[in-house]
């Protein structure tokens, strides 16, 4: 580390599904009801839910099919999104501390996740986030590449007016964090929500997270000595 302490950085990056709202155990519930229909019987391709957690709709289809040799029909990610937003609707749960925890930090901030736009919006609006994002909420069908390229990460830092090593990230999974060190910045990995299943810190920090945090209270104060400036 330079002498004088790290890097300022004025831009945070907030992940939304696991770090905003607590929302990956009704994700990958909904995508094993609809991709399951399809799979043998007996398949236990989509029991660990924890490798799919940050992955993209496409990229989760992509992944079974490649390991089932399963042809999904063309409009399978549409049938994902869909039962998804049905169980969002009845089940969004809520992480304590996001609010409080974003108002007390400095600098502009943004969201960028691999879940859809229209998703991302309503996550955040429900969440009673919406005046701190200011719309600046960016999404996978945004850019070339999902998560893990660097490319989402890119994008939400040029819509923050800087480049992706001047700003910080909130990740909780190593798909997330893997993006996030490619693009350049300093990456605090969280595991407050209810999907966290053991061996997680482990795999955030592998992936380059510089530190891993369970409540949102703890990450003021740890941005702040990470560089987090106005």
């Amino acid at each position: 580390m330079p002498h004088g302490g790290p890097k300022p950085v004025s831009g945070l990056i907030c992940d939304c599904d696991g770090v905003l709202v607590d929302t990956e155990i009704v994700a990958h519930t909904a995508n094993t009801a609809v991709l399951g229909s399809f799979l043998p019987p007996g398949s236990t391709v989509l029991d660990n839910g924890e490798r799919f957690t940050g992955v993209s709709d496409p990229d989760i289809v992509a992944i079974v099919s490649a390991e089932t040799g399963v042809r999904f029909p063309e409009d399978i990610v549409d049938r994902m999104e869909a039962a998804i937003d049905a169980a969002l609707a009845e089940m969004l749960a809520f992480i304590p501390g996001v609010r409080e925890a974003l108002s007390a930090m400095p600098g502009r901030k943004a969201v960028a996740s691999n879940g859809p736009r229209h998703r991302i919006e309503r996550s955040v609006a429900l969440a009673g986030l919406a005046d701190i994002f200011d719309g600046r909420l960016y999404a996978a069908e945004q850019v070339p590449r999902p998560k893990p390229a660097p490319d989402l990460y890119h994008f939400a830092a040029r819509g923050l007016g800087l480049t992706a090593d001047a700003c910080m990230v909130i990740e909780d999974s190593p798909t997330g964090v893997t993006a996030a060190v490619a693009a350049g910045a300093v990456v605090i990995g969280f595991i407050g929500a209810a999907h966290t299943e053991p061996g997680r810190t482990y795999a955030l920090h592998r992936a380059g997270a510089v530190t891993v945090v369970s409540d949102w209270h703890q990450i003021p104060a740890l941005a702040d000595a990470l560089g987090l400036r106005a």
